[in-house]
């Protein structure tokens, strides 16, 4: 298979038209996804975002907003727009211009999406896109482990991580955390440490979502060098050499994290929120 050329200039392309789909149909109401940026500014020893996108590139703030003005006039019902990049804060200038924009013209929209836990990420930022309409984001925090985080290549301390999340919340914004349990190297003492994290900052987190068996996925740099983590693959079901780290260990440490936000009264994140048009009310939907 050949690779096509990636675009170099994401301000080129054409917004997307929706104008085939019966946007009301769809569980998510009113919103229509939309893109900041391709590819990542990380490299993830889990996740094939890499492969897929090889250089990063990002759109500017006036495209964006652009679009979102745009997409609004097609649309009138529009109440939010889906970030649905690796991460919307990876081009913090870009992401300041378009709340400045959105603020400027006072545009009556709603967003949020997935962010990296980075230390550019500062209390001032998070005020800046409260005010333009931001109001959730989902930080991909997978541990609460320095060891586990480096291993994973994360690339962000864990003070940093609790300060962001903090931030995030005291500036108004809905704080979602990713977990994955059971990432190869991943000790009792990390899988505790883990929880104590989220115990230690439960007033600043909103919801958790389900927590990820770690899965070794086809083309990422993990699933090309498992055996440089110790792990043994054994058509499609993984464990490390040393009989820590098994399915069996994976799914014992997934329900004791469940029970512990639980008791830790957090929400997790096992639902999708749709408006009703009739009955203007909402309504969960387990997936």
């Amino acid at each position: 298979a050949r690779w096509r050329e990636e675009v170099s200039d994401l301000n080129s392309i054409p917004f997307p038209d929706f104008s085939d789909f019966n946007i009301g149909s769809y569980y998510s109401g009113c919103s229509l996804p939309i893109l900041f940026n391709r590819g990542c500014l990380r490299r993830c020893v889990f996740c094939n975002c890499a492969v897929t996108w090889k250089k990063f590139r990002s759109r500017s703030g006036e495209n964006i907003f652009s679009e979102m003005k745009t997409q609004l006039q097609r649309y009138p019902q529009v109440q939010k727009f889906e970030v649905v990049d690796t991460a919307l804060n990876l081009n913090v200038n870009a992401l300041s211009k378009l709340c400045e924009f959105i603020i400027q013209e006072q545009l009556p929209i709603r967003w949020g999406g997935a962010a990296m836990l980075h230390p550019n990420t500062t209390y001032e930022l998070l005020l800046k896109m409260k005010q333009a309409g931001c109001e959730n984001i989902g930080y991909g925090l997978e541990s609460g482990s320095q060891k586990i985080i480096d291993r994973m290549n994360k690339g962000f301390k864990i003070e940093d991580a609790e300060r962001i999340i903090r931030d995030t919340h005291n500036a108004g914004i809905e704080v979602t955390v990713g977990i994955i349990v059971g990432f190869p190297g991943e000790t009792r003492d990390d899988f505790k440490l883990t929880m104590d994290f989220i115990a230690r900052n439960k007033d600043y987190i909103d919801i958790v979502s389900d927590p990820s068996e770690c899965y070794i996925g086809d083309n990422t740099y993990l699933y090309r060098h498992y055996e440089d983590f110790g792990v043994v693959m054994d058509k499609g079901v993984w464990f490390t050499r040393d009989g820590t780290n098994t399915p069996e260990e994976r799914k014992k440490r997934i329900n004791e994290f469940n029970e512990f936000i639980k008791s830790l009264g957090i929400t997790m994140h096992n639902y999708a929120t749709v408006y009703n048009k009739e009955e203007g009310s909402k309504e969960s939907l387990k997936r």
